[in-house]
C-alpha cells in the first residue's frame, strides 16, 4: 500500500510541475522556434499536428483522472475508518468525483438542499469544470504556432513646428545652402545640397506617387536612390507626405535618431524572427493646392546674351513686395531652346487677389506647350503640420506613410513657417527648371503620362481642365519631398540646436517563426490542471498520514483485517498486532 501511495504521489508531483517548467522555459527564452525541418512539417500538416497535440493532452487528462480517482478513493477509505457516521451526500460526492460522473438522482433533487448537499454539489461542478479545461489548456501550450511580440521605440526627429527663436534662425541659415549645389560632408558618405541635381528622378517619382494616390487611389512603390536605407535605396509605398522615414531600417545617416532595439541587434533572437514591422508617429505636411488656367502669367522669357548659343532664359515679375524668389537671390533660369518648354515661378499672394491663399505658383507652357499647358496658376493655402504613422514591413521591405486617425499630437492648427514654405517653392521652381531638356520637360511629360496612361484622360489641352488636379497633386508631391529632404539635411547637421528636435515614439512588432510561445497572460490556462493536481496531492497526502496513524484499512477485503480480526473487535490496534501475529486463523469470522 505504501509503495502504491508513494508512486501516486510522485506521479502527481511530476504532473503538477512539468507544465509549469515547460511554460517557464518558453517564457524565459521568449519563445522557442522549431527548426526548419519540423516547421516545414507543421506548416504542411496542420491537422495532423493538431490531432497529435490534442491526443497528448487527452492522454494526460486520462492519466490525471485515474490518479485523481485513486487519490480520492484512498482518502475516502481512510476517512471512513475514523468516522462512525458518514453523510450520504458526502459519500455520493466522493463517488461522483472518483468516477467523474453525475451520481445524483433527478427524482431526489431536493436532497441537494439538505445536509450541505448544495455545497458538495458545487464542489463537484467546479472540479468537473477544471477537468473539462485540462485538455484545451494543455493544447494551448503544446500546439506550435506563429506568435508576435512588441517593443517600444523612442527617438528624435527634426521639428518643423518649433517657434523657438534660436531654431528659426538656425533653420533660415541651414536652408539657405540648399540651392548652392556645394558639397557637405556627412559620415559615412558625402551628399550634395543641390536639391534638383542627382535626385531629379526621385523627386518626379514622388510627385507621381502623390498624384496616383490622390486621384486614382492606387499606391505606387518608389525606390528612392538618394535616400539610402540600411540595405540599399529607400523603398516606400505611396507618397512621402513630408516625412523622413526613420528607425532600424530608415535612412542610415540619421538612424541614430531612433534608439535601435536590442532585439534587432541580438543574433540569437533575430535567428528566430521570421518577419517584423515597426510604426513611428512622425511629423509630416498637410498641403492644400488648387490650380486653374489663367490668361496671364508673371513669367517673362528673354533671349540669351549670346545669340549663337541655343539657350533662353526666363524670370518672374511679381507684384511689388511679393517676389520672395528675387529676395533670395534666385537668378534668371537658363534653359535650352526647345519647342516644348515649361517655366515656373512663385510669388507671395496679395490680399487683393485672395484672402485664403498664401502663395501663388505659376506654370507657363512655351511654344508647343502653350497649347497643351498654357498658363496655370496654383494657389497654395496654409501648409500645416500633421501626424502620420510611418510603417516598415520586413516582408515587403517597404515603408508606408498613412494618416493618423487618432487625435493629432502635433496640433494640425500650427502652420508651417513661412521661411520653409518659401524655400520649398523656390526648390519647386528649380525642379521645373531642372526637368527641362532639349526635347521636352520631364515634369510635363510625367503629368501627361499619369493622365493618359493611368487615369485614361485624353491628351492635355487648355480646354480640358481635368489635368489641373494632376498638376496640383504632382507639385504638392514635390513640396512633400522637399520637406523630407530638408529634414534630412537638418538631421545630419551637427550644430542643430535642441529646440529644433522633438520626440518620436513607436512600436516594433516581430513574429517568431513556427514554434512555442508563452505569454504572461497565458498562465491562466494552467490553472485548471494545477487545481486538479493539488487536490489529488492533498487527498493522497491526507490518506498517507491517516494510514500511518492506522496501519491497515478496516474492510473485509483487507488482508490485515482477515489476519487479525479478533484483535479488531472493540479494540483500536496500535503496534500490538505485530506481537499477536499468529493468534488468528483463516477460519475465524470477522465481527463488525
Amino acid at each position: 500500500r505504501w509503495i502504491k501511495d508513494v508512486v501516486i504521489l510522485l506521479t502527481l508531483i511530476f504532473m503538477l510541475i512539468w507544465p509549469w517548467v515547460l511554460w517557464a522555459i518558453v517564457y524565459d527564452r521568449q519563445g522557442i522556434k522549431a527548426n526548419k525541418h519540423i516547421a516545414k512539417h507543421i506548416a504542411e500538416n496542420p491537422q495532423i499536428v493538431f490531432f497529435v497535440v490534442t491526443l497528448i493532452a487527452a492522454g494526460f487528462r486520462t492519466l490525471l483522472a485515474q490518479l485523481f480517482s485513486s487519490a480520492i478513493t484512498r482518502y475516502a477509505r481512510e476517512r471512513i475508518v475514523r468516522k462512525d457516521l458518514i453523510e450520504v451526500n458526502w459519500l455520493t460526492t466522493v463517488n461522483a468525483l472518483r468516477d467523474q460522473e453525475f451520481k445524483w438522482s433527478w427524482r431526489e433533487y431536493h436532497r441537494l438542499f439538505q445536509f450541505r448537499g448544495l455545497y458538495y454539489f458545487t464542489q463537484w461542478v467546479l472540479t468537473m469544470l477544471a477537468f473539462y479545461l485540462v485538455v484545451p489548456g494543455l493544447t494551448s501550450i503544446l500546439y506550435p504556432t506563429r506568435f508576435e511580440r512588441s517593443e517600444k521605440l523612442q527617438g528624435m526627429e527634426f521639428d518643423m513646428s518649433s517657434r523657438n527663436p534660436d531654431c528659426i534662425s538656425w533653420i533660415d541659415s541651414a536652408t539657405q545652402s540648399l540651392g548652392r549645389c556645394d558639397l557637405q560632408s556627412s559620415e559615412p558618405s558625402r551628399l550634395t545640397n543641390c536639391f534638383n541635381q542627382g535626385q531629379l528622378f526621385d523627386i518626379l517619382a514622388s510627385s507621381r506617387a502623390r498624384a496616383l494616390g490622390r486621384l486614382s487611389r492606387e499606391k505606387e512603390s518608389l525606390s528612392l536612390s538618394f535616400f539610402r536605407g540600411q540595405k540599399g535605396p529607400l523603398r516606400i509605398l505611396g507618397p512621402l507626405r513630408g516625412v523622413l522615414p526613420l528607425g532600424p531600417n530608415g535612412i542610415k545617416e540619421v538612424n541614430d535618431g531612433i534608439t535601435p532595439p536590442a532585439t534587432l541587434n541580438d543574433p540569437g533572437i533575430m535567428d528566430r524572427i521570421s518577419t517584423y514591422s515597426y510604426t513611428l508617429d512622425q511629423q509630416g505636411l498637410l498641403i492644400n493646392m488648387n490650380c486653374q488656367y489663367d490668361s496671364q502669367s508673371p513669367i517673362r522669357f528673354g533671349s540669351a546674351p549670346d545669340p549663337s548659343v541655343h539657350i533662353e532664359q526666363y524670370t518672374g515679375a511679381c507684384p511689388e513686395a511679393t517676389d520672395f524668389m528675387l529676395e533670395q537671390g534666385v537668378p534668371p533660369y537658363v534653359t535650352p531652346t526647345s519647342n516644348h518648354s515649361l517655366a515656373a515661378w512663385a510669388c507671395r499672394s496679395s490680399a487683393a487677389v485672395s484672402q485664403s491663399a498664401m502663395f501663388n505658383f505659376y506654370l507657363q507652357g512655351h511654344r508647343a506647350y502653350a497649347e497643351s499647358i498654357g498658363n496655370i496658376t496654383c494657389t497654395l493655402g496654409p501648409v500645416r503640420l500633421r501626424a502620420y504613422r510611418t510603417t516598415y514591413s520586413s516582408e515587403s521591405g517597404l515603408f508606408s506613410v498613412d494618416e493618423d486617425k487618432r487625435s493629432d499630437p502635433f496640433n494640425a492648427s500650427v502652420p508651417l513657417s513661412t521661411t520653409l514654405i518659401e524655400r520649398g517653392l523656390t526648390a519647386l521652381a528649380g525642379v521645373v527648371h531642372g526637368s527641362q531638356h532639349l526635347q521636352s520637360n520631364m515634369l510635363a511629360e510625367f503629368a501627361t503620362s499619369v493622365g493618359v496612361d493611368i487615369l485614361k484622360y485624353p491628351p492635355p489641352s487648355r480646354n480640358y481642365p481635368t489635368y489641373l488636379p494632376v498638376y496640383a497633386e504632382m507639385l504638392s508631391g514635390i513640396l512633400e519631398y522637399h520637406a523630407a529632404y530638408t529634414r534630412f539635411v537638418s538631421s545630419i547637421t551637427e550644430d542643430r540646436p535642441e529646440s529644433c528636435v522633438k520626440e518620436v515614439s513607436g512600436t516594433l512588432r516581430y513574429t517568431i517563426g513556427t514554434g512555442w510561445y508563452a505569454a504572461q497572460e497565458g498562465v491562466w490556462v494552467l490553472v485548471p490542471v494545477t487545481i486538479i493536481n493539488i487536490l489529488a496531492i492533498w487527498f493522497i497526502c491526507r490518506a498517507m498520514v491517516r494510514a500511518w496513524q492506522r496501519p491497515f484499512d478496516l474492510k473485509a477485503s483487507d488482508k490485515f483485517v482477515l489476519d487479525y480480526s479478533d484483535l479488531i473487535v472493540g479494540y483500536r490496534l496500535g503496534r500490538q498486532w505485530a506481537r499477536s501475529k499468529n493468534l488468528v486463523s483463516w477460519g475465524h469470522k470477522i465481527d463488525y
